[in-house]
């Protein structure tokens, strides 16, 4: 999914805070598609590069952010409480099954699939004997 998508997908634009969830979201995104993809160094990796990375870590990351307090908890973190909408909003996406296909995948868990993901959508894959 692209940026755009991902935005529409798992923050209202509507809060009153959505330009930091949105910015959070650009930080978090680029560096999980690095992380997951770190066969691909040479490629030029953007936050709209059609590849894996881990939505659940994209939700931890949001939940530390959200959460972090320093200080043994007197100093609340720059992005405390920032994403508590978009937390809510994003486990409400990850326990409705009609997602599980994109929230919890079972098959395709790297961008090593994406060839036979492909190959299914315009029906050049193999069948099944």
């Amino acid at each position: 999914m692209t940026y755009g998508e991902l935005v529409d997908l798992l923050i209202d634009r509507s809060d009153e805070k959505a330009s930091t969830q949105m910015a959070f979201l650009r930080e978090v995104l680029l560096v999980l598609r690095r992380k997951a993809n770190k066969g691909m160094e040479n490629a030029n990796l953007s936050i709209d590069s059609p590849v894996y990375f881990s939505l659940s870590e994209l939700f931890q990351q949001f939940r530390r952010a959200n959460e972090q307090v320093t200080d043994f908890g007197k100093v609340k973190g720059l992005l405390y409480g920032q994403f508590d909408d978009s937390l809510i909003k994003m486990q409400s996406r990850f326990n409705d099954v009609r997602y599980d296909f994109l929230f919890k995948p079972k098959k395709r868990k790297s961008s090593d699939s994406l060839v036979d993901l492909l190959r299914e959508f315009v029906g050049l894959k193999e069948p099944r004997r």
